[in-house]
């Protein structure tokens, strides 16, 4: 019972985000005509890349307290579930943020006259297929997933996390214990703890993945460079969490392979993706000139 409460906290962590920053963002990306000028300015890349990032720390901690509100006797448990919340909650919200993102882009391919490769307006276009197929649409949702991968989800976050997580409590702490004679000894230990190595790096590398095996559905120019955009996000990844295991954490909790075992399971969702996009572009060569 207490499982099926964390889900709706994380579920209403979404409809939130959802009601009080996507929909007035796509009211206000929708409200231009995209036609003759008549266009968004460069602030709303700013918009979208804080909407993104700040979705996924949202989601974070409502997936963190979701967890913890399981009350599991052991942490593996707590961190097992959070990697079930978190990455749940991550895939619901990049379906919004896609679904969002493509209406956006159609409404301005419309606006601006895109024609197809067969030379038809993509406005006269009437099935979904025909029109998600065109290359006008595969340019800009490839685009649109691109931002999204980078930097919203492979950089930014991971960059702000060593300041937030470590650093600023750090400072924080030195702080107050410089500023009140009365925190010393044990108390002042406790000010400048360290934190406890988690396991929930399962769930960032495993959307990360996730995200880039959506990339063969849209035009294949974009592979390159979400690849690439992978690899140097978790070199950078890799580097950190080696310097946050030696010098960061206080102590480790890995009292059973759960997590790991989850994290093994959960890879089945790009592999099924994958396996999806092999089937779309296979039916892309037998399809038109469109």
């Amino acid at each position: 019972m207490k499982v099926v409460k964390g889900a709706f906290i994380v579920l209403g962590a979404c409809a939130l985000w959802t009601a009080l920053l996507y929909l007035p963002y796509a009211y206000y990306m929708a409200s231009f005509t995209y036609a003759r000028g008549d266009e968004p300015g460069e602030f709303s890349e700013g918009i979208f890349i804080g909407l993104v990032v700040g979705s996924q720390v949202g989601l974070f901690v409502a997936s963190s307290i979701a967890a913890k509100k399981a009350q599991y006797r052991y942490e593996s448990d707590v961190q097992k579930q959070y990697t079930l919340y978190y990455n749940s909650a991550l895939i619901l919200n990049l379906a919004l943020d896609i679904v969002l993102q493509s209406y956006l882009s159609y409404i301005q391919m419309v606006g601006v006259g895109a024609h197809t490769a067969g030379g038809k307006l993509l406005g006269e276009l009437t099935r979904f297929q025909e029109i998600f197929e065109s290359y006008p649409m595969q340019k800009s949702v490839g685009r649109l997933l691109f931002k999204y991968c980078w930097p919203c989800t492979f950089f930014v976050p991971f960059l702000a996390e060593p300041f937030v997580a470590q650093l600023l409590p750090q400072h924080i702490g030195r702080l107050l214990i410089g500023a009140d004679p009365r925190i010393k000894g044990l108390n002042a230990v406790k000010a400048l703890e360290l934190s406890e190595m988690e396991q929930g790096r399962y769930a960032d590398v495993i959307f990360n993945v996730i995200l880039v095996c959506f990339i063969p559905f849209i035009a294949p120019a974009y592979m390159h460079m979400t690849f690439m955009a992978l690899i140097v996000s978790h070199v950078y990844l890799y580097c950190y969490d080696q310097v946050k295991v030696l010098r960061y954490v206080v102590s480790f909790d890995c009292s059973s392979p759960d997590v790991h075992n989850l994290g093994m399971k959960l890879f089945s969702i790009p592999l099924s993706i994958l396996a999806g996009a092999l089937v779309f572009k296979a039916n892309q060569l037998s399809g038109g000139t469109d």
